[in-house]
């Protein structure tokens, strides 16, 4: 399965790239009002679209997912892990294509929003070559039974930041901190929290302009 995506380059040489995950239901163009406050210089922004498929716990309705949900009880069998898998191989061969054109893998980010973040976790956790960072947005962690025997020695220090609305309806914010206090083992890891719901608020944009601005600083490489 290949993915549409919504590209948008820098206006000079590409040099760094962030891959960003939309949430459950949602389009690829969702956090493009962003780009304002997080573009950076060399640093291409690829939205993948996720495909359209039945989600059990919105009664079957077909919709853009990144795998379906069967049950909103926290249940092992929650998520539909084929659907995971098929979904993680299609996002993987985007970050190997970056790779191709030459993008080192170290200057690639991973962000996602909600079935997004969980996304983007599951992929780098699970890639084989070491990326800059993972980015997550109201999101939770996918099997975590499966979380230490799966993962990759090139991501096992690569840094996640960890974003959560203490009001959030959807995910709630124990989900959250369950998935940050997975990842803080040994890496770098942050977690903030914010007044809000299941969203995105001005103060926790205001950290991702400070994030990007740290991360991709100085010259073009």
């Amino acid at each position: 399965m290949s993915l549409e995506t919504l590209t948008l380059n820098p206006t000079g040489p590409t040099t760094g790239a962030v891959v960003w995950l939309h949430g459950l239901g949602a389009s690829c163009t969702d956090f493009v009002s962003l780009l304002p406050w997080v573009k950076r210089p060399g640093v291409r922004f690829v939205f993948p679209q996720a495909p359209d498929r039945p989600v059990s716990i919105n009664g079957g309705a077909v919709m853009p997912a990144w795998y379906d949900i069967t049950t909103l009880s926290e249940s092992s069998d929650r998520e539909d892990l084929d659907d995971v898998a098929v979904s993680a191989t299609a996002l993987t061969s985007i970050l190997d294509d970056l790779r191709a054109e030459g993008i080192a893998s170290e200057r690639i980010t991973l962000v996602g929003f909600s079935q997004g973040a969980a996304m983007s976790l599951w992929v780098g956790h699970r890639y084989p070559h070491r990326l800059k960072a993972i980015l997550v947005m109201s999101g939770y962690l996918l099997a975590p039974d499966r979380h230490a025997a799966e993962g990759h020695a090139a991501n096992a220090a690569t840094p996640t930041f960890h974003m959560h609305g203490t009001r959030d309806e959807v995910v709630p914010v124990h989900r959250g901190e369950a998935a940050y206090r997975v990842m803080d083992d040994g890496r770098p890891t942050r977690w903030e929290t914010y007044r809000m719901r299941h969203e995105l608020c001005r103060d926790q944009a205001g950290d991702l302009k400070a994030w990007f601005e740290d991360a991709y600083a100085g010259p073009i490489l």
